[in-house]
């Protein structure tokens, strides 16, 4: 902290008066319409931005090198990746998971941010994502839609962009088709075989002798009731 010889703060942080009977408020930097995110930090708006009292609103004097000192030393106002949701309010952010529990829910903290502007992407589907791993692209499930975006300078996560939604429906139904086919290979081989053997069985044998092999479900004849005395 650095006060002047009359016990006025010159610092961000410092109380605006050190003497008992001042004013005890904090000295802050408010900073408003930051474009640092265009790529050119620091902007006019912080370097320009003025050292005040929270409290009091007096203005610390910009010739003091401590306040100037302050402000070169920020770089960026927020997240450069961040930017498309200023520019567009059709930008959502939605949260995904590259892997799942048996039940579908994400894994306890291993959800991620992602961009988009498909309105039509909800909870529950599969989308394409860049990633640093295989050929560039993988598949996650979305967790959450609409997530609300964090600006503040700490957020230092680099955001990318949902690549598409990944339609399972077409492969769904080529699965169901080849299941559906197979299953009728499986019955025409089953018959075409049980038919061969049957043939093979009864191929050295009469009409007669053929006939002594059929079996039958006879029911068996019902006893008539018995008539007591």
């Amino acid at each position: 902290m650095t006060y002047t010889a009359d016990g006025f703060g010159t610092q961000q942080g410092d109380f605006c008066t050190n003497t008992l009977d001042g004013c005890q408020g904090e000295l802050i930097i408010s900073i408003e319409n930051c474009i640092c995110f265009l790529g050119h930090p620091p902007c006019s708006a912080c370097t320009d931005a003025q050292l005040h009292c929270d409290r009091c609103g007096r203005e610390v004097d910009p010739d003091f090198p401590q306040t100037l000192n302050t402000l070169s030393k920020r770089t960026t106002g927020m997240n450069n990746s961040l930017a498309c949701f200023l520019l567009s309010d059709q930008c959502r952010m939605i949260r995904a998971a590259y892997e799942v529990n048996p039940d579908g829910s994400a894994l306890e903290n291993k959800t991620y941010g992602f961009k988009t502007f498909d309105q039509t992407i909800k909870v529950g589907d599969l989308v394409v994502v860049p990633t640093d791993t295989r050929v560039g692209f993988t598949v996650c499930k979305v967790i959450d839609v609409d997530v609300d975006v964090d600006f503040s300078p700490a957020n230092n996560i680099t955001y990318k962009w949902v690549v598409s939604k990944f339609e399972k429906s077409q492969y769904d139904e080529l699965v169901s088709q080849e299941a559906a086919a197979i299953n009728k290979i499986q019955a025409a081989e089953k018959n075409k075989l049980k038919k061969e053997l049957r043939d093979k069985l009864l191929a050295n044998l009469n009409e007669d002798e053929a006939k002594t092999l059929l079996i039958t479900n006879t029911p068996a004849p019902t006893p008539s009731p018995s008539v007591s005395s």
